[in-house]
């Protein structure tokens, strides 16, 4: 007799008093388990159950787990099964456990089988349940049993098994699944993905099998009724290459023309394109009515397609106008001058009037007969209300000063700290991936320091945490705000680890041996206000509350924190600060400049602007191309300020919120590192931290700042250039930015930078001469592939009636037809958009004199 494994003995009973089935199940025998179970009643079966329930439970994670489940389908009920989960029930042993089921026939067996499809799991579940289904001991699970069965057509699942291989196995696939994975819906599998083949992911070679095995005249019928099946566009592409590969002839085509135009008013627009094309090829009749959907759609491709198989129906034609393309629209109208005009042409032409770009749009007024107005209202704009020190600091009537401008005040919404023990439990009981948000953490910090002179709150609101935070001591590693609060609790001070010297990290060592000696205090540096600004006097009534308990590093991150709003006041406030500590509080506000090292010191020689930081953006070449790397000239160190000026030159993570009136320094680094991505779709740290910061109306856009929008215009990242989008838009309409900066222009993508600037144009008449005035900058940089930036420019050119400046002369050694376009272009910019530049200065001006 084979003796169990000693991991696997039972912990009450021995393998001699156990029933066969449970020593079968100990043995790791899955055919005794078969062969004790086969025959038995229901009623057998479930007494036999309690015991082998009791077995399993006791060994969670064992060796022996597919045996187990050959003897759970065989006496317990489904409920029982699925409380040990799909991943463990998933490792049954196939074979001997379709044998049981088969035997046991179950009533739940078909909920057994769709379960086992969709529950998570470590094994296939498809042997088992096709073996069901060709027994007839159940129906087909639909969409669940197709994707299983194109998973295990993956040979990275199946060992090596693809799709010819299972068909070679199970014939009858051919007679019904195979077709159904060409016609119906797949599951979370799509044959796609399955054929992809590479060195990783060696295809399952579905579509080889297709074209090997099933009849060529009904393989081509599957292929459109499946395409027709609410197909999206993804999947849609795998079903129109099999099609291509089977190169069917225009008479197999013009056989299908029924179904392919069925696809015309299909939900996925690729597959709208495919049956354009095809119908094309086809040579048949489409009615004007059917080719809607495709007349509408964004392809530029797929609506010329549909235009070639428009036949003399100007009506229809007018629906591709509504195409943003201005060479489109011109192929619209090259249509509708040769065939002229009828009722429904020239409702459809007036429809779309105001959409047309203005490059077309003296042609359709040509058809119709009507002119629009060739120059819009100057805008009048009122500044006697503006105190003349705003007007000459934001230098009304000339270009925008640089950012940040002297005396602006910059402080928006307050952040309130955490009033209230329960509120603080709750906050730290919120788990996140990467820590609080900010400044969430600074909050936590903040409300833990100033309730530590007592551990009475773990009695209390902070009950709950009080075994998570001894398990954290226990960890060890307590420089974060949960760390903090188990410092707290146990008054243990944190230490940090020997390679730890970050700044951040020493910071909350320090409020953490705070909190375990129960030292209660504000935390000097905790935002006040969003962007992480702190209001001058509140730090100096911090400050003196703080008495002779103020760290160092603490109040260097203060000062770089502050803002410029209320300076003179807190300076006043400031003036019997004592010690050190209050003498560089009255330097960073303004006053004596103070002598000497230390961190707290050179923060505030460099707020107050005694010491000059300077950062300069430098292109470089690699093997990977043009590259940006920082150089930093000011102040260096240990403190907070000199890791922001390290980390901006060594081209590492930098945080808007450490200096946040320099954040100029933060875009420095992005600069440097977004230059590294702006091919792929990766997002970079940096650019995701500080361009949601862009947004609000108050912060201002530093020329390098200004240098990183354009930059993230151009990346891959859609939270990049979706957010740089968003904030020009933004920033133009309330005057922080007139001009945007031309010298990286060479750097993006002109297809990717010319849909980016589309969208900024069209926010309005001020965001339109920004972007013409920047192309007219830079087009000369970008001599390869500059085609969409042409045309956008020749059309914003048409639309204010302005001809090219510095671009004239590049523009002559060009042969694209945008770019004679606007050789042909005269004028000059008109005086309303210097008044729409004006009124944005003004709101400006206006935000100013609110918030002083």
């Amino acid at each position: 007799m084979t003796l169990p494994h000693p991991r696997l003995r039972p912990a009450t009973r021995s393998v001699w008093n156990a029933s066969p089935v449970l020593g079968g199940i100990i043995e790791r025998d899955p055919r005794r388990v078969a062969r004790e179970l086969h025959g038995l009643t229901e009623a057998e079966r479930r007494a036999l159950a309690p015991e082998l329930l009791r077995y399993a439970r006791s060994r969670p994670g064992m060796e022996n787990e597919p045996t187990v489940h050959v003897g759970l389908v065989g006496t317990a009920t489904l409920k029982e099964i699925r409380r040990f989960g799909g991943w463990s029930a998933s490792m049954i042993d196939a074979e001997h456990g379709l044998a049981v089921l088969l035997d046991r026939r179950p009533s739940w067996l078909q909920a057994y089988a769709e379960w086992r499809l969709t529950a998570e799991s470590f094994e296939s579940p498809w042997s088992l349940v096709r073996g069901l289904v060709r027994a007839g001991a159940i129906e087909r699970p639909g969409a669940p049993y197709l994707s299983a069965l194109v998973r295990e057509g993956r040979k990275a699942y199946s060992e090596d098994r693809g799709a010819a291989e299972l068909v070679a196995d199970d014939p009858e696939l051919l007679e019904r699944e195979v077709w159904d994975l060409l016609t119906s819906d797949t599951g979370d599998e799509s044959l796609r993905a399955a054929d992809v083949h590479n060195e990783w992911a060696p295809g399952a070679g579905w579509g080889d099998l297709m074209r090997e095995r099933l009849p060529r005249e009904r393989l081509l019928d599957a292929i459109l009724d499946g395409l027709a099946n609410d197909m999206v566009a993804y999947r849609a592409t795998w079903h129109t290459k099999l099609w291509k590969d089977l190169a069917p002839t225009v008479e197999e085509r013009a056989q299908r023309a029924d179904r392919l135009r069925a696809l015309l008013g299909a939900a996925a627009e690729p597959v709208v394109a495919f049956a354009v094309a095809e119908l094309g090829r086809a040579k048949v009749r489409v009615p004007a009515e059917a080719l809607s959907p495709a007349l509408a759609a964004s392809s530029k491709a797929t609506v010329r397609g549909a235009l070639k198989l428009l036949d003399h129906d100007p009506g229809a034609a007018t629906i591709a106008l509504g195409h943003p393309d201005a060479a489109l629209q011109g192929h619209v109208l090259d249509r509708l001058e040769r065939w002229g005009l009828d009722a429904a042409a020239r409702d459809g032409l007036l429809r779309h009037l105001d959409l047309l770009a203005a490059t077309v749009r003296p042609r359709a007024e040509a058809l119709l007969g009507v002119a629009l107005p060739a120059a819009e209202e100057v805008v009048a704009v009122d500044v006697s209300g503006i105190p003349e020190a705003i007007r000459v600091a934001l230098n009304f009537g000339g270009p925008l000063p640089p950012a940040p401008i002297p005396g602006e005040p910059l402080l928006g919404e307050p952040v309130a700290p955490i009033a209230t023990l329960e509120e603080l439990a709750a906050s730290l009981e919120e788990r996140h991936v990467y820590g609080p948000p900010f400044p969430e953490a600074e909050r936590q910090l903040d409300a833990i320091l100033r309730h530590c002179g007592t551990r009475e709150p773990f009695d209390g609101p902070l009950a709950p945490l009080v075994e998570p935070l001894r398990e954290l001591v226990a960890d060890g590693w307590l420089v974060w705000p949960r760390g903090v609060a188990a410092s707290w609790l146990t008054g243990t001070e944190p230490r940090l680890r020997e390679e730890t010297k970050a700044v951040s990290y020493l910071r909350v060592a320090v409020v953490g041996t705070r909190a375990a000696r129960g030292e209660a205090g504000p935390l000097l540096a905790l935002p006040t206000h969003a962007g992480a600004w702190i209001d001058p006097r509140v730090l100096v009534e911090r400050v003196a509350a703080a008495g002779t308990r103020v760290d160092e590093i603490e109040l260097a991150q203060a000062f770089l924190r502050l803002a410029p709003d209320h300076r003179a006041d807190a300076l006043a406030a400031a003036a019997d600060l004592p010690g050190a500590a209050g003498a560089a509080v009255r330097c960073a506000l303004g006053g004596e400049p103070v002598d000497g090292g230390g961190w707290a010191a050179d923060a505030a020689r460099a707020v107050a602007g005694i010491t000059p930081i300077e950062v300069h953006v430098e292109r470089h070449s690699t093997q990977w191309g043009e590259r940006f790397r920082a150089r930093v000239t000011g102040p260096g160190g240990d403190g907070p300020l000199g890791e922001a000026l390290g980390d901006v030159a060594g081209d590492r993570f930098c945080d808007s919120h450490d200096f946040p009136a320099r954040s100029d320094l933060a875009a420095a680094a992005a600069i440097g590192r977004i230059s590294q991505y702006l091919d792929g779709t990766e997002a970079v740290a940096t650019a995701g931290e500080l361009l949601p910061r862009l947004l609000p109306a108050r912060e201002p856009i530093a020329p390098l700042t200004l240098r990183f929008l354009v930059l993230a215009l151009g990346s891959g990242a859609p939270v990049e250039h979706l957010l740089a989008v968003d904030v020009l838009i933004a920033a133009i309409e309330d005057g922080r930015v007139d001009a945007l900066p031309p010298e990286d222009v060479d750097m993006l993508k002109p297809n990717r930078l010319a849909a980016r600037l589309t969208t900024i144009a069209e926010a309005g008449p001020l965001h339109r001469a920004v972007v013409r005035e920047l192309l007219d900058a830079s087009i000369h940089l970008v001599p390869a592939r500059s085609g969409p930036l042409l045309v956008l420019f020749d059309e914003l050119c048409a639309q204010t009636g302005v001809g090219p400046t510095h671009a004239r002369a590049h523009l002559g050694t060009l042969k694209h037809k945008a770019a004679k376009a606007l050789l042909r272009r005269e004028g000059t910019p008109p005086p309303q958009e210097a008044q729409l530049a004006l009124a944005a200065r003004v709101r400006r001006a206006r935000r100013w004199m609110e918030r002083t």
